[in-house]
């Protein structure tokens, strides 16, 4: 199965995990993730937490290229942080 969700569905998934204390999935692909740029931002805070729950982690960008590694830190975290 696949399910879609946008960004803004974040705050839905964290209350759906905590609700059901079940966690379906086992992948997570970020398409344009320079959203997820600056680790700061309300919507990385909110994945953060749940980046644990996926053995497997993708990004997708058009725009690799930062302008410091700074720039792609959140970005690399969500996809290398460990279990």
């Amino acid at each position: 199965d696949v399910h879609l969700i946008n960004y803004s569905g974040l705050t839905w998934l964290t209350g759906q995990i905590k609700k059901e204390k079940v966690f379906p999935y086992d992948t997570v692909i970020f398409d344009e993730s320079i959203k997820l740029k600056y680790p700061t931002s309300q919507r990385f805070k909110k994945f953060k937490p749940l980046v644990k729950f996926f053995k497997y982690r993708y990004i997708l960008t058009a725009t690799p290229v930062p302008i410091s590694l700074q720039n792609i830190w959140s970005q690399w975290f969500l996809v290398l942080s460990r279990r």
